[in-house]
């Protein structure tokens, strides 16, 4: 029993390790952000997993000439290999399923859709910011092809190439969440979940909060740094 206690204290104590310590905050912060009771869950899934790894390693890794060195060597490369993932975005959009990534600000991205698609152009474009971006989009585009528009904000009144953009037969379709017909609402959303669940792709979530607080989702939206999508969860 001694031993027991001797050893969660010394579990405890590694928390004040430099290279711990500081991750602290941002780990814990991100499991209450995601709900109430996820620094509970954290702690409750690191104990079961080392635990487990643990006796992974003492019942199976022994009997098969695994010592402790060999297991902390491939737990360290697990953790190089995560850690370069999640300072490299476009390593986690391969990760999410995307055939093609393109830095948007180090390089071309219509030479590179248009290299991509064999110089057909691009059949569909949700546009995030369709002022900022209409200059790039127009070059892209495939013959008969499709914009959808939810948000203006780089130029909300930009100049529109109508007679190039008729010239290709490129549809605009513009919408306001809100302003959509419920059907077509509902329709969208059950799409959606559909789409999440089927397993093929992964959709990172960056931040999720409570109804109460929609203030501080916005905020972390407008921030401009995360990677994913902020949830603002209607039952919490």
């Amino acid at each position: 029993m001694t031993a027991l206690a001797l050893a969660f204290a010394a579990g405890i104590l590694s928390i004040l390790s430099p290279c711990v310590l500081p991750l602290v905050p941002i780990v814990l912060g991100a499991a209450v952000t995601a709900h109430p009771l996820g620094a509970v869950a954290l702690a409750a899934g690191l104990a079961l997993s080392f635990t487990a790894l643990g006796l992974l390693l003492a019942l199976v890794g022994f009997g098969l000439g695994i010592d402790a060195g060999m297991f902390r060597f491939a737990a360290a490369a697990i953790m190089v290999v995560l850690g370069a993932i999640l300072l490299v975005p476009s390593w986690q959009a391969r990760l999410a399923g995307a055939d093609l990534v393109v830095n948007y600000r180090t390089e071309d991205v219509v030479a590179k859709a248009l290299a991509f698609t064999g110089q057909r152009g691009v059949d569909r474009v949700v546009d995030v910011d369709f002022g900022g971006n209409i200059a790039t989009t127009r070059k892209l585009m495939a013959m008969n092809s499709t914009v959808a528009v939810y948000a203006t904000n780089g130029n909300p009144n930009p100049i529109v190439p109508m007679r190039e953009l008729m010239e290709k037969c490129i549809a605009l379709r513009t919408l306001v969440l809100f302003a959509l017909p419920p059907p077509l609402l509902a329709a969208a959303q059950a799409d959606i979940s559909k789409w999440l669940a089927a397993g093929a792709r992964l959709h990172n979530i960056a931040a999720q909060f409570p109804l109460s607080e929609t203030a501080q989702a916005h905020l972390a939206v407008e921030k401009g740094d995360k990677l994913g999508t902020v949830i603002v969860d209607c039952a919490r």
